[in-house]
């Protein structure tokens, strides 16, 4: 169950051992303090109108990332499970978007729920919720102690890349998982399969963005903003019309290839 941890722990000696790692690089965040309360002089509001619809679209896929880790964490815990109960699903949610005003609030990063944890959660075995509260508590004394932001700030690269493997691949099959769970018929393969092109895109070519205007940038170069925009607008268009409007889009489209025509857009 502290197989990560120890995994850690030992990655910092080495890097420590190998030269990787030295004081300097702990230096470079300031004087080490012990005990420290946490400083709020930073806390600055403003206001940008071109972020406003990237961070709608952030806020819609952030909302769909955590109703689909509730709905695995409900999973893990119920051999049962056969669908997601609303009512946790409500106070996650609710739960995950308070945070992030709180955040916002405090002048901090916006918070979301974390796949990681959720993999190590199906990983150890341990899903109790007490586990969450011991990790609440933990976490509300770590904001006092900075010497330990310091030292998780200069996690050596290594360390840092060891840590990601592990978790990235667990986050990657369970979220095939959680795609594949339901039946895909031809048009929600197609939604994913754009919603995932789209983000490989945005991280291979971030090029393709300098020409747009500035409010479109915000869009297109993120790779969750923009992946999660081209699977929500194919989703509404290919997925959740209604069975009718489908129907009578697909009779136009036999209609015109009858004819010889150029199927429409």
């Amino acid at each position: 169950m502290l197989a990560i941890l120890i995994a850690m722990a030992l990655g910092y000696i080495a890097s420590a051992a190998s030269g990787l790692l030295s004081w300097s690089d702990w230096a470079a965040f300031g004087p080490a303090r012990l005990l420290a309360l946490p400083d709020v002089d930073h806390v600055r509001f403003s206001f940008s109108a071109a972020l406003i619809i990237p961070f709608a679209i952030a806020a819609c896929a952030s909302t769909a990332k955590t109703i689909s880790l509730i709905s695995q964490c409900q999973k893990l815990s119920d051999a049962d499970w056969r669908e997601p109960e609303m009512g946790s699903l409500r106070r996650g949610v609710l739960a995950d978007g308070l945070g992030t005003v709180i955040s916002g609030l405090v002048g901090s990063l916006g918070v979301n729920t974390m796949p990681s944890a959720v993999t190590v959660s199906a990983v150890t075995g341990l899903a109790s919720r007490k586990v969450a509260y011991a990790i609440a508590a933990i976490f509300s004394v770590m904001a006092f102690l900075p010497v330990i932001s310091d030292a998780l700030a200069a996690m050596p690269k290594p360390v840092m890349g060891g840590c990601a493997l592990f978790t990235g691949s667990l986050v990657m099959i369970n979220g095939l998982q959680t795609m594949t769970s339901c039946h895909l018929d031809q048009r929600r393969a197609v939604v994913l399969g754009l919603g995932l092109i789209a983000g490989f895109a945005a991280e291979k070519y971030p090029q393709l963005a300098a020409d747009l205007p500035v409010w479109l940038q915000a869009v297109t170069n993120s790779s969750l903003v923009f992946s999660a925009l081209v699977a929500m607008v194919g989703n509404l268009l290919l997925v959740q019309l209604p069975p009718w409007t489908r129907r009578t889009i697909d009779q136009v489209l036999r209609s015109e290839m009858r004819r010889g025509a150029k199927p429409m857009g």
